[in-house]
């Protein structure tokens, strides 16, 4: 990995005396004190510096050479090092000759890779003169790698995950956890260690590499979730959901039952079989699911006239407590709890209906309607498989039209027809007890199916 510092430093000569002022900056132009730039040994740092006259007269054959234990470096066995200006650089090392007038500068580049940590001193002079001479110091120090590895749930500045520090000098990093995680545990080299006030820690003189973990830990938060009689919801209990995740809850009632309603934090949110709480940010959630008995509709309502009136019979269902009956659309009879109703003011052409009543004020959707006098026996029919959770087959002779509605008494297919077989696909419709109304040309008649 190359370690490369550019650094600008500027040397100012002063002709009439021996005297030089040095100025350093760095790549931003901000003034650097001291006179001493610290680099990496064996790793190429590239060193910017201008020279600059501030005397009265010009300065000729100007060149800068590079020192180490008080005698000139030698290329190649102390550092691997070049002089350039204007993208001229001089032969092994060597810096090429410059003039400078009263105020002028000039900018030399110095790239260096020591081979040593050591001390090394840049001079420029006149060469073959020792003055005016003004000088820096470059300190080659032994190269540190700081490795910093943390998880999901926080920053970490600086954000670099690995870099080079050099020897004996210090490192920060800070530790910034996000809404919904804490700080764990930080280790540097294995050992634990404690962030300051500002969630800072500095390791100081730094003489190996440097090996930091730092863990977050999410918030978890509960989510208490219960069912009543008749069904499960799962998961059950007391569940710890980490801060910002979700969590899907699904409700199975038992056979015979459906969802009555959820529950959620006191609010009723409807008869659902799944409930999710999105970005969970907080402790207290709660979940019920309530379960009830499937109220079935009448499947078999059949109406006969007589002298008395028309008289309507049906099958009783498991777990009905009374029936309602209705009449062209209208209630003419509430909580019947026989299987019998006689329309004394009935008739030919009147359609009926019934809405079955069971334990908990559980209500069934409406049974197919059936109209006063038309006999249904003298239509030659056949509806298969029945229950179905596919291809639906219906057989009539001289039929023209269908109709199906749903469980909830809406349209759901509709087809005019001349052929006396005809072929539904079911498979998109939910689960349910469907009505189906076949017309023929003089007749009409009403069967259920059961959709799987």
């Amino acid at each position: 990995m190359k370690h490369i510092f550019t650094t600008l430093v500027i040397l100012t000569i002063c002709i009439s005396q021996i005297f030089a002022q040095l100025s350093i900056l760095n790549e931003q132009n901000e003034t650097i004190s001291g006179t001493t730039i610290k680099i990496a040994s064996n790793q190429e740092s590239n060193i910017i510096f201008k020279v600059k006259n501030t005397g009265s007269s010009t300065l000729n054959g100007l060149k800068a050479f590079l020192y180490t234990n008080g005698t000139e470096a030698n290329n190649h066995t102390d550092a691997e090092f070049s002089f350039c200006i204007n993208g001229s650089c001089g032969l092994n090392g060597a810096c090429p000759s410059f003039n400078l007038n009263t105020n002028e500068e000039m900018e030399i580049h110095l790239t260096i890779t020591p081979l040593a940590a050591t001390n090394f001193v840049v001079k420029v002079h006149p060469d073959g003169e020792s003055s005016p001479e003004s000088t820096f110091n470059l300190l080659a120090l032994t190269p540190h790698v700081v490795n910093i590895n943390y998880n999901n749930g926080g920053t970490v500045s600086p954000s670099i995950s690995s870099q080079t520090v050099l020897e004996g000098d210090n490192f920060t990093f800070t530790v910034n956890p996000d809404n919904c995680h804490t700080i764990g545990t930080i280790t540097v080299n294995g050992n634990d260690v404690n962030l300051d006030q500002n969630n800072s820690y500095t390791i100081t003189n730094i003489t190996e590499n440097q090996n930091i973990s730092i863990t977050f830990n999410p918030y978890v938060y509960t989510i208490t979730a219960s069912a009543g009689d008749n069904g499960t919801i799962d998961p059950i209990g007391d569940i710890n959901v980490n801060c910002g995740e979700s969590k899907t809850f699904t409700m199975t009632p038992n056979e015979g039952y459906e969802v009555a309603d959820v529950i959620v934090d006191d609010q009723s949110i409807g008869a659902t079989n799944s409930y999710t709480f999105n970005n969970v940010t907080e402790n207290g959630h709660r979940i019920e699911a309530q379960f009830k008995r499937i109220c079935y509709a009448v499947s078999d309502l059949n109406v006969e006239i007589n002298d008395d009136g028309n008289l309507l019979t049906w099958t009783a269902i498991e777990y009905a407590e009374s029936y309602n009956i209705y009449r062209n659309g209208t209630l003419v009879s509430s909580n019947n709890t026989s299987t019998t109703y006689l329309d004394t003011d009935g008739g030919v052409g009147i359609e009926y209906y019934i809405v079955t009543n069971c334990e908990d004020g559980n209500t069934s959707n409406p049974s197919a309607t059936i109209n006063a006098g038309i006999k249904e026996n003298l239509i030659s029919l056949e509806i298969y498989p029945n229950p179905t959770n596919s291809k639906l087959t219906i057989k009539c002779e001289n039929m023209i039209a269908t109709e199906i509605y749903n469980p909830l008494g809406q349209l759901v297919f509709t087809i005019e027809t001349d052929s006396d077989t005809l072929d539904i696909d079911s498979s998109a419709w939910p689960a349910g007890v469907y009505s189906i109304k076949i017309t023929t040309i003089d007749l009409y008649a009403t069967r259920q199916i059961i959709k799987l």
